[in-house]
């Protein structure tokens, strides 16, 4: 929904030759379109009015820019080890968790959340870019 005025933003604050780094969760460019039309699980209880990037989106906006892509990083393959590990110490910090006041649903949603993203990166239907972006030397 803002994507246009966010990369608008940043072209405007760049002056030119400038170089911006960006990392972002991204959706599969072939589920993209459904996806946002659609209320998800973690838009409805985690984070919500979120929305995930996709590559062909980003590309589609970075055209009525200045901005250009420099270089692209796909690290989603990296995410699912790490998701296992933040859930197994989460297992590990259940006693201290609860002895926040947190305990039962706030539990559940968490665990539900680490494993529904584990397995969207596992399957690449989600992954993680780091993106160099560059702006015209001419604008």
């Amino acid at each position: 929904e803002h994507l246009d005025e966010y990369f608008a933003a940043c072209d405007r604050l760049l002056v030119p030759g400038g170089r911006m780094a960006l990392q972002a969760i991204t959706m599969n460019d072939a589920h993209f379109d459904y996806y946002v039309r659609a209320v998800d699980f973690i838009q409805k209880y985690v984070f919500p009015g979120s929305c995930l990037l996709s590559v062909r989106a980003m590309r589609k906006t970075l055209l009525r820019t200045s901005l250009s892509i420099e270089s692209c990083l796909d690290i989603g393959q990296h995410y699912p080890p790490t998701l296992q590990a933040w859930r197994r110490n989460v297992e590990a910090n259940r006693v201290e968790i609860r002895a926040l006041g947190y305990g039962g649903r706030f539990e559940r949603l968490w665990d539900y959340y680490l494993a529904y993203c584990e397995a969207g990166f596992a399957e690449r239907f989600i992954s993680d870019i780091q993106v160099l972006l560059t702006k015209s030397v001419r604008s």
